[in-house]
């Protein structure tokens, strides 16, 4: 046992070192006159600044206990967001590496497909924007996370269709280029004017849930048009009676011969995108909507035969187009 400075301890005993540390910081208190008490040394043995405990330790007039406790965690959490955005960062450079991994290469990968490659599909697919107008900014910022899974889902494809990004400006063009999402580097056909202005009229059809015409095939020669538009059904059927209005061809996917949905026929910009390029790839509308079409949309699978339909499970989901 060893007697220092009126603490005892023993050398060889686990809490030894504690009890080192509170010898070392008794010895700077006694050869720092600035110091009041041992509370304002850290645990590297330094000193803090006089006026910064202090100050600490005054709770200023006219603030209410609650308050100043709120101020100080404030305060404690702006020191350390610094070493707290670091960590963060390192922890998504890790998973995207995982993802990467788990993915054979990730997009490595889908860089050697590309639109403009022999292997690509004719079929054009235009996602038109000009309806910012109707939209919340967090609906933009969904739009543009469906958008960035339609362009993920083209560059992975062995085919990938001929994409299109209509009526490009505005609040959608400077809230991607806000998230450092620069269209114009993509592998994608960017456009400022409207479909009307890129396409002949009589190449359009517009899909849209409301149309009574039901698509079977997909044409080289037609331009299918996805109404960029995430409403939450506020405004239900606004481009189907765009199209009507302008005596544009419309159509709805072939949804009702292979599934019934537990709600309307009313899928995400991305969803439909991937029932069309699923389709490209294998020409087979059934195995398109059961690989896209989420299980808690689908009521009941439908058969081509006269077989019982196979039940799935049941949940409501409002689509947006």
């Amino acid at each position: 046992m060893i007697t220092c400075l009126g603490i005892s301890f023993n050398p060889l005993h686990e809490c030894s070192c504690v009890q080192i540390k509170k010898l070392i910081t008794s010895v700077i208190v006694m050869s720092d006159p600035t110091i009041s008490s041992c509370s304002e040394v850290n645990t590297e043995g330094n000193a803090f600044p006089l006026e910064t405990t202090q100050a600490a330790k005054t709770k200023p007039e006219g603030v209410s206990k609650k308050q100043w406790k709120r101020q100080l965690r404030q305060k404690k959490f702006e020191e350390s967001k610094p070493a707290w955005k670091k960590k963060q960062k390192e922890k998504r450079k890790e998973k995207r590496k995982q993802q990467r991994l788990d993915d054979g290469g990730g997009m490595s990968q889908a860089k050697r497909t590309k639109m403009d490659d022999a292997g690509a599909s004719n079929i054009r697919v235009a996602i038109e924007f000009q309806y910012e107008s109707l939209m919340h900014d967090k609906d933009i910022r969904k739009l543009i996370k469906q958008c960035q899974r339609c362009y993920s889902a083209n560059r992975r494809a062995e085919s990938p269709l001929q994409l299109y990004f209509t009526s490009f400006e505005g609040r959608m063009k400077e809230m991607m280029d806000k998230a450092n999402q620069y269209v114009e580097k993509w592998d994608v056909h960017v456009r400022k004017h409207s479909y009307l202005e890129e396409f002949d009229k009589k190449d359009i059809v517009f899909l849209a849930a409301e149309s009574e015409n039901i698509l079977t095939e997909l044409d080289p020669a037609k331009v299918y048009i996805i109404g960029g538009l995430v409403d939450h059904n506020h405004h239900k059927g606004y481009c189907y009676q765009q199209a009507l209005d302008k005596g544009i061809s419309h159509a709805q996917l072939p949804i009702s011969s292979y599934v019934q949905l537990n709600s309307r026929a009313v899928l995400t910009v991305n969803h439909v995108f991937e029932i069309l390029l699923a389709y490209v790839q294998n020409h087979d509308w059934e195995k398109a909507f059961t690989c896209v079409i989420p299980e808690r949309k689908v009521l009941t699978k439908k058969l081509v035969n006269d077989e019982e339909p196979e039940p799935s499970s049941d949940a409501s989901d409002s689509g947006t187009v």
